[in-house]
């Protein structure tokens, strides 16, 4: 089994609880090779390091962060990873139709966010 790989980028449409908005900066996505991005950070960074570095402090916290599953605008659901000081670490990169399919996507995350590796390129 592949482990899915954080990817580092410039630039990207940012959601959030309040709306969407482009932004400019580095991100990064957790996503498998072909496959639809799992995560995504919940902010932009000024720099691709400051990208790589938040993609640590999400690997450290991916299995024991606290979870929040909440509605979205268009009504469907979506999770954020949320630290021990309540600060926003992770969000994820697809809305799902039905709260259960937000936790088993929560659950997959949490399984492999800790062993995915960096993509350098």
């Amino acid at each position: 089994m592949r482990f899915p790989t954080y990817v580092v980028r410039p630039g990207r449409e940012h959601g959030s609880r309040q709306g969407r908005e482009q932004r400019q900066g580095w991100h990064w996505l957790l996503a498998r090779a072909g496959e639809d991005a799992v995560a995504a950070s919940p902010r932009t960074f000024p720099s691709s390091q400051q990208a790589r570095t938040d993609t640590l402090r999400v690997r450290l916290a991916a299995a024991t962060a606290r979870v929040e599953t909440y509605r979205d605008r268009s009504g469907r659901f979506r999770w954020q990873l949320l630290s021990r000081s309540g600060s926003v670490l992770a969000v994820s990169a697809v809305a799902y139709l039905t709260r259960a399919a937000a936790e088993v996507a929560v659950a997959a995350f949490r399984r492999e966010a800790s062993h995915a590796e960096l993509d350098e390129g």
